[in-house]
């Protein structure tokens, strides 16, 4: 978290770390808006397993209006809010070590995220 902090300054977790909130992630044009939320949900392994798929507050659009590819609409509720779908996968490159420094961590994957989302397609 300390690491995911230094780069976004807005972000939220559940008590025992089951999910993040980064706020306000900057979107590149392309996008019916400039910034976004993401939701990761770590699942019960993680750091030993990474996390799988990434969520957008529902809504989140192409500028003429069109799905991006990879997303699916509306499709999870979390925490009383309607979240749109990236079906993403980290691949086989995950490697977590003692010192989140050193190993893949969650700023590596916010990294992957955002590159997604510089897409805007």
């Amino acid at each position: 978290m300390e690491l995911l902090r230094k780069k976004y300054p807005r972000v939220d977790c559940g008590t025992q770390y089951e999910w993040v909130i980064i706020h306000s992630v900057p979107l590149a044009g392309g996008w019916t808006r400039t910034e976004t939320d993401v939701l990761l949900v770590l699942p019960g392994a993680y750091p030993e397993t990474a996390p799988d798929n990434f969520y957008v507050p529902a809504g989140l659009r192409l500028q003429g209006g069109g799905l991006p590819g990879s997303m699916t609409p509306g499709s999870f509720s979390y925490q009383g809010q309607s979240w749109d779908t990236f079906s993403w996968h980290i691949d086989n490159g995950w490697a977590p070590k003692s010192d989140a420094k050193e190993g893949s961590n969650l700023l590596a994957v916010m990294r992957e995220v955002e590159r997604r989302l510089s897409e805007a397609n």
